[in-house]
C-alpha cells in the first residue's frame, strides 16, 4: 500500500509532481481572496470562511489529482441475491 504522502506528492508510477502546483496555488487563491475581498469584516468571521475555501478548493483539487486505484472493482448499484 502506497503511503499517503507519496500520493500526495504524486510519486505513483510516471505521474509529474508538478501537476500539484496549480491545485495548491488555486487553494491558496481561494482563502487570500476572500481574506482580501472582505475587509470589512473582523478576521474572526473571515478565517473560518478562509479554511473552508482552502480546504474545498484543495480536497476538490487532490481528488481530481489522485492515481486510479486500478485494483479496486468497479461499483455496481445491482442487487445481489
Amino acid at each position: 500500500m502506497k503511503s499517503i504522502h507519496d500520493l500526495l506528492v504524486g510519486r505513483s508510477g510516471t505521474q509529474n509532481p508538478r501537476r500539484w502546483i496549480a491545485p495548491a496555488v488555486a487553494a491558496f487563491g481561494s482563502a487570500a481572496v476572500i481574506w482580501f475581498v472582505l475587509p470589512h469584516v473582523a478576521w474572526y468571521l473571515k478565517a473560518p470562511l478562509a479554511l473552508i475555501a482552502f480546504v474545498y478548493i484543495g480536497a476538490q483539487s487532490a481528488a481530481y489529482l489522485a492515481p486510479d486505484d486500478s485494483d479496486d472493482p468497479p461499483a455496481t448499484h445491482r442487487r445481489q441475491d
